[in-house]
């Protein structure tokens, strides 16, 4: 537990500049610290003076916003009076320098210590402060200091038990927290995300238990940019048992912090256990049924060529499904990626992007490529060499060498290759394994590749890696189409498991498993449907940085 102490700081303070995300250096973070006062009493003002923050081996000193109104926390918010970067450390104090004619000082130390850790985008403090002297009221000292992780699209809500709290967010969400929800004074950290569903997805972090529940109040999204994702989404067998709300907002009383699914709002947990909708039958249940696979290729005929089944995104394997009809529709399959330098084509330089920053376009889908070897891809300005062979409209990105990139040199193992030109007309999809430097399938414009076949052109031979992970697939067969799967944002499979899952809809197909892990991405008509949460998404932001994608672009 927290307490103020008088103890003198050990080290001599490090000067600490204030944040500039285009300036943050590897092996350093953002900090934030905020206050707010631990009383329901007005002040007039809290006067900060130097703000000292110590580790076990080091102290800083960041510049500090020196005048604040007061205000406790019952709004969910508390003043900012620090936002510099600082290198990796574990912070475990906080002082609060005395200063004439301020009337804030002492010192604290965190409940546990906050970790700045490499990639991630960094963490932030809240200090409560309560009167320090009865005879002099108007001065105030740090009572208990709170940390957590920092999320780049995150809202942070800081909460003291004291006070119960109400505070509105992204999207129409708005979060109730009665008093004494917790023991001590928290930040919660809540993203909240369009992903194309009735209701926004909530991410409230970190995921603990809480004493009194809390309310959540969700409104139903403006179809906006989500009308073409709309039309591309496959009917459901029991959409129309399903209780939707008609109502313009719900709310959910929640006991333990989490994420929280659009379906989490539409039916009732009363309601869920009386339903015979086929949503809840299993999966690949689910997909051997005729009239899935009919439904889904209907919708693809009437929606320019593509179908989203979102069947199988609330039960194992937890996945997004999208079939593309490239046997008549025939459109288009890219491979953006971004050069650093382009005269002459730097042998293996690629600048890490993410998907979500490919140029929204109408009737298309993407997917993140295979792995790459460099940067981790946690920040922009990160580059990366694709690993096995990577061809983009001829150009070749990778070659299958160690190290990644292109050129001479050993070969980086077995990689089982899917080539194709950019019009399926003009050229059939094919696959082939290779462990071969500088291997070109014949007439091949575009390639890419992986470790990891699911299944292959026979139908039935699986692959037996069993690791557990969200993981994005392509794979080409079925009634002359393509199939494009990637794990929703919390859930995990293996390339084993989804072997059934592409054996059913490729009818004697192929399939490559491409990179996983925080990798692993899809947007659908420019609409990001599986954003990072949890502890990825406060490293990577809701889109890992990544060397190429996989677009295709439907015809209009």
């Amino acid at each position: 537990m927290s307490q103020a102490h008088a103890a003198g700081f050990k080290f001599n303070p490090i000067p600490l500049s204030d944040f500039e995300i285009a300036k943050q250096q590897k092996g350093a973070g953002r900090l934030k610290i905020s206050i707010s006062i631990d009383e329901s009493a007005v002040v007039n003002e809290l006067r900060v003076g130097g703000i000292v923050v110590c580790s076990v081996k080091a102290c800083y000193r960041p510049n500090t916003m020196y005048k604040q109104n007061s205000a406790n926390s019952s709004i969910g918010v508390a003043k900012l009076v620090v936002d510099s970067s600082i290198t990796n450390d574990e912070i475990t104090s906080v002082f609060f320098e005395e200063l004439k004619g301020g009337n804030v000082s002492g010192s604290v130390v965190l409940e546990s210590p906050l970790k700045i850790e490499d990639g991630y985008y960094g963490g932030e403090i809240f200090v409560t402060l309560g009167r320090k002297d009865l005879a002099r009221p108007e001065n105030y000292a740090p009572s208990y200091a709170v940390g957590n992780l920092l999320r780049e699209n995150g809202n942070s809500i800081y909460y003291n038990p004291k006070f119960p709290m109400k505070i509105n967010l992204d999207l129409g969400v708005a979060i109730s927290i009665p008093e004494n929800a917790v023991k001590h004074p928290a930040i919660f950290n809540a993203q909240i995300t369009d992903t194309g569903e009735r209701f926004p997805l909530v991410d409230i972090y970190p995921y603990v238990s809480l004493i009194k529940p809390i309310s959540v109040t969700v409104k139903p999204i403006e179809k906006g940019k989500n009308v073409l994702l709309e039309k591309a989404r496959v009917p459901l067998e029991g959409d129309a048992k399903k209780s939707i709300s008609s109502k313009s907002q719900v709310t959910k009383d929640i006991n333990k912090l989490g994420l929280l699914k659009s379906g989490f709002f539409e039916t009732s947990q009363a309601e869920v256990s009386t339903l015979s909708d086929p949503i809840y039958t299993p999966c690949y249940t689910l997909l051997n049924q005729q009239n899935t696979t009919n439904n889904i290729q209907a919708t693809a005929l009437a929606n320019h060529g593509i179908a989203y089944y979102t069947g199988c995104t609330n039960i194992p394997p937890y996945i997004h499904i999208v079939y593309v009809e490239i046997g008549r529709m025939q459109p288009p399959i890219y491979i953006p990626y971004f050069a650093e330098t382009s005269t002459p084509f730097d042998q293996h330089d690629l600048s890490l992007r993410r998907i979500t920053s490919l140029a929204p376009q109408d009737y298309s889908v993407a997917v993140n490529g295979f792995g790459w070897e460099g940067v981790e891809g946690t920040a922009s300005g990160q580059n990366g060499w694709a690993n096995g062979y990577v061809r983009s409209n001829g150009v070749d990105l990778g070659t299958n060498r160690n190290g990644g990139g292109v050129g001479n040199g050993t070969s980086n193992g077995n990689k089982y290759i899917m080539s194709f030109n950019s019009n399926y007309a003009s050229q059939p999809i094919t696959f082939v394994e290779s462990s071969q430097v500088n291997y070109s399938p014949p007439g091949a414009v575009n390639v890419i590749s992986t470790s990891t076949s699911v299944v292959k052109h026979d139908g039935a031979t699986c692959s037996g890696d069993t690791l557990s992970s969200r993981w994005s697939v392509i794979g080409a067969g079925w009634r002359g189409g393509l199939v494009l799967i990637s794990s929703t944002s919390d859930g995990v499979t293996s390339a084993a498991e989804l072997c059934t899952v592409v054996n059913l809809l490729l009818m004697n197909g192929n399939a490559l498993r491409l990179d996983g892990g925080p990798s692993a991405a899809m947007t659908i008509n420019g609409v990001h449907v599986n954003p990072l949460t949890g502890v990825y998404s406060f490293k990577y932001g809701t889109a890992r940085y990544i060397p190429y994608a996989i677009q295709i672009m439907a015809a209009q």
